[in-house]
């Protein structure tokens, strides 16, 4: 199975060099935070919320993507994906206790 870098090179498709500035403005908010719960909290949100976007993206492109290898990693990295979300809700509950 190739992962996404490999997987763009084989069908030429260009991957950016840096963030997108939306993504590029929530990394920055988060650096602002002060340590602790204000920063907890955040990160907390900006992981439950990007695991969450990132999993309707690869569940879209694993059921209707055009190309078959595009579609196979969408599959294969589900689960990751999924699990990722999991500890995120974790740390969550954890911060809510």
């Amino acid at each position: 199975m190739l992962d996404l870098r490999e997987l763009a090179t084989k069908k030429l498709i260009p991957l950016p060099d840096r963030l997108d500035p939306v993504y590029d403005e929530m990394l920055s908010e988060l650096e602002r935070r002060r340590p602790g719960e204000d920063f907890d909290g955040a990160y907390r949100d900006l992981m439950l919320d990007s695991h969450e976007q990132a999993m309707e993206i690869f569940e879209e492109a694993a059921e209707n993507a055009r190309d078959e290898d595009i579609r196979a990693l969408a599959r294969s990295s589900l689960p990751i994906l999924h699990g990722h979300h999991s500890h995120a809700e974790a740390l969550e509950k954890a911060l809510s206790a």
